[in-house]
């Protein structure tokens, strides 16, 4: 008898500590990065872009027009976009400069000829917006997690549909700078 009381105490625990936990966690699962620079005011600038720096002011204007922040094109910036153009397997490459945890700068790397000719300039937006999303600290979503076109940060999204953040990116973003 003092067995199957053990027992149901403990199933018993568990199921309520796992409601607790679920009631009370915030969604963190899609965090990169959780320190550096203030989210509200990113400077960039862009290095080597060939010309195509229109595509680069666009994702970065979708993240200010749907989250607030404020990206800003300065020359002497120490964060870089770049458009690369290789046989790379890539397609974008964020790359944080780190001290002490913080991430100090970010370098962005677009692998122009391997997008464009795969997904033409909707990906290559698509892209870029994707990069920008880690310089707000945002995690990616592989291919498997179920989260196709409503993420930007997707692995899986339709690089010919989804150029700018969706819902649930900017409420992601909102859910940081709101801490």
């Amino acid at each position: 008898m003092k067995f199957k009381k053990l027992v149901f105490n403990l199933t018993t625990w568990v199921i309520i500590s796992g409601i607790i936990f679920a009631f009370t966690s915030t969604s963190a699962f899609a965090k990169y990065y959780r320190y550096g620079y203030d989210l509200y005011r990113i400077s960039y600038k862009v290095v080597d872009t060939g010309g195509f720096d229109w595509y680069v002011d666009k994702a970065a204007d979708s993240w200010e027009y749907t989250v607030g922040t404020n990206f800003s094109k300065i020359s002497n910036s120490s964060n870089k976009v770049r458009i690369v153009s290789d046989n790379y397997t890539w397609l974008g490459l964020y790359s944080p400069q780190i001290s002490n945890g913080k991430v100090l700068a970010f370098r962005i790397d677009i692998n122009w000829d391997r997008i464009s000719r795969s997904y033409g300039w909707q990906g290559i937006l698509s892209v870029i917006t994707h990069e920008f999303g880690h310089a707000l600290f945002l995690g990616d979503y592989e291919v498997g997690e179920g989260w196709g076109n409503k993420s930007i940060m997707s692995h899986e999204r339709d690089r010919t549909k989804i150029y700018t953040p969706q819902t649930h990116d900017i409420n992601e973003v909102h859910s940081y700078m709101n801490r």
